[in-house]
């Protein structure tokens, strides 16, 4: 996914190169590489300038400084539709998985 495609998502305007490639999300103090994050709480503004995800959805421009992101009127809700997109991503396993350790006394409801 680009970043134009995540601001389309969420009806937000693209800072930076809207080619650039996201690929899952972070939270912002622990970001990494080729993934979006969020600023809504005014408390993890600090780490704005040492996040390591490659964009940023925000409510103001200004605090890009020179990251790319999305800027949205309500960054939480518009990072809930981007975790949205990527959960469907997820490959989900249903059933008991072959590597599963079970004690022989166990018991598994229906």
């Amino acid at each position: 996914m680009t970043i134009q495609e995540l601001a389309d998502l969420v009806n937000g305007s693209v800072v930076g190169n809207p080619q650039t490639a996201i690929r899952g999300v972070s939270e912002i103090q622990s970001g990494l590489p080729d993934t979006i994050t969020f600023l809504a709480n005014p408390k993890y503004k600090q780490y704005l300038s040492r996040t390591k995800a490659s964009a940023i959805v925000v409510n103001d421009r200004a605090l890009l400084f020179d990251k790319p992101g999305i800027v949205v009127e309500n960054p939480q809700l518009a990072f809930a539709l981007i975790l949205g997109k990527f959960s469907s991503y997820l490959d989900w396993f249903n059933g008991i998985h072959p590597t599963a350790i079970i004690h022989d006394t166990a018991t598994i409801g229906k």
